[in-house]
């Protein structure tokens, strides 16, 4: 089973969506069909944005005479056309489902075509009089051709592309993604989406799919957590090349940050927490940002070795605290924190934040291209700023936007209260 049907099943199996009620949106679905958009037939787009238009309704005779399998797609869209008059909808609709009974989609074939998108969009905008029949199955054939091109309108949906999209300076047996699942104990349908996506590059350029887990909080993640999500990804058909740790990298993490330090691209800043937020707020600079690296670095040991000093200290990137965009007023690098990590113990005292981490990371595993939400557009900047003062390059951020389904919990916060609320 593809990706494109793991989604589909996941939506129709596992969500119990009603699909029919996000159809009504296909008025203005730009649904590419055997190359053909809805924009390059110039009856279909007229259709598309007047699906209940009556003043050009054809002769129904002239099509009801007729044996259906002779139509074509113009015929079909017009024909479509019928389901907005009262008097003939009923009628429309029998002589559909007698045409289907036979057939999957109206032009035959194994493939959607653009006359079944638009008859699908015909029958939505007639609202509750063609629910009710699709509840009733009285129009089965019909029916099954109406929740087809939902689903594929969902399926498109859930990509958020009308046809597989390029990433940007992909190199066929190139690419290299990074999927680095959040440390939460559910691998919610956002997770799902995001792990098919990164697969669905994967395959398409026959590149390489790493799996790191985020583990540089102390506090969170498990090791139940990371073996369920390895089984679920491998319940979905999802194949990876490598599966690492943020923590695997924590030596090599501590050297760049001393670099940073040395070239004056980092300093320690031991305002406190409040402040600092404050500050980066207000476009304040901190009182310790023109330290010295030698001063620095002292208390960059200090922040080492745990002490009661070092933990109340942060190692902080030296960007731009006048920049517009709050990401780059000079970020938290590292943390320092006495608990215990549940991979190195008390071996590390510092820990750093995904900002610093992640760039790191792709830089150092020639990483191509990172995938994340539209929600973290505005770090894309910092991103590019942090692997540029580390000395990397090549990394291309591919944008998607998260979706959103009715009547479901969106993110793994909401699951996880249910998870541990339900009752039965």
């Amino acid at each position: 089973m593809d990706s494109t049907q793991l989604i589909i099943s996941i939506v129709y199996y596992h969500l119990h969506l009603h699909l029919h009620l996000h159809l009504h949106r296909l008025k203005s679905l730009n649904l590419i069909m055997d190359d053909q958009t809805i924009d390059d037939n110039p009856d279909a787009k007229r259709h598309r944005f007047k699906p209940d238009d009556t003043s050009d309704i054809p002769n129904p005779e002239e099509y009801f005479s007729k044996q259906a399998k002779s139509f074509g797609v113009h015929e079909w869209i017009q024909f479509s056309k019928f389901f907005s008059v009262d008097s003939l909808f009923e009628k429309a609709c029998t002589y559909v489902n007698n045409h289907l009974a036979s057939r999957l989609y109206l032009l035959g074939g194994k493939t959607m075509s653009l006359a079944d998108t638009v008859l699908a969009s015909s029958l939505c905008s007639t609202d509750q009089k063609w629910l009710s029949l699709l509840q009733s199955e009285k129009f089965q054939y019909l029916g099954r051709l109406y929740r087809m091109v939902s689903a594929e309108y969902l399926r498109r949906r859930m990509f958020d592309i009308r046809s597989p999209g390029k990433l940007p300076g992909a190199k066929f047996g190139e690419v290299c993604l990074r999927f680095s699942p959040k440390p939460t104990p559910l691998f919610d349908i956002q997770h799902v989406r995001a792990a098919l996506l990164h697969l669905h590059y994967a395959v398409r350029y026959r590149g390489k799919l790493i799996i790191c887990f985020e583990d540089t909080n102390p506090t969170k993640g498990s090791t139940e957590f990371e073996a369920n999500l390895l089984k679920d990804l491998k319940t979905l058909g999802i194949k990876c090349d490598d599966v690492s740790y943020t923590s695997d990298y924590f030596h090599q993490l501590i050297k760049m940050a001393e670099s940073l330090i040395l070239r004056g691209k980092a300093y320690v800043d031991n305002t406190p927490q409040e402040q600092i937020r404050k500050e980066m707020f207000d476009g304040i600079e901190s009182k310790c940002r023109n330290h010295s690296p030698e001063e620095n670095m002292e208390l960059w040991k200090e922040m080492i070795a745990g002490s009661d000093v070092g933990c109340k200290c942060y190692l902080r990137g030296k960007l731009d605290m006048q920049h517009p965009n709050n990401y780059l007023r000079d970020p938290v690098y590292y943390l320092c924190s006495p608990i215990p990590h549940r991979r190195t113990g008390t071996q590390f005292k510092v820990y750093p934040t995904n900002n610093f981490s992640c760039p790191y990371i792709d830089g150092a595993r020639a990483v191509t291209h990172v995938l994340w939400s539209s929600l973290r557009h505005k770090s894309s900047p910092l991103y590019y700023r942090v692997l540029e003062d580390m000395g990397f390059s090549g990394v291309q951020i591919y944008e998607y936007k998260l979706l959103h389904v009715a009547y479901t919990p969106p993110s793994a916060h909401q699951l996880e209260w249910f998870a541990h609320h339900a009752t039965h």
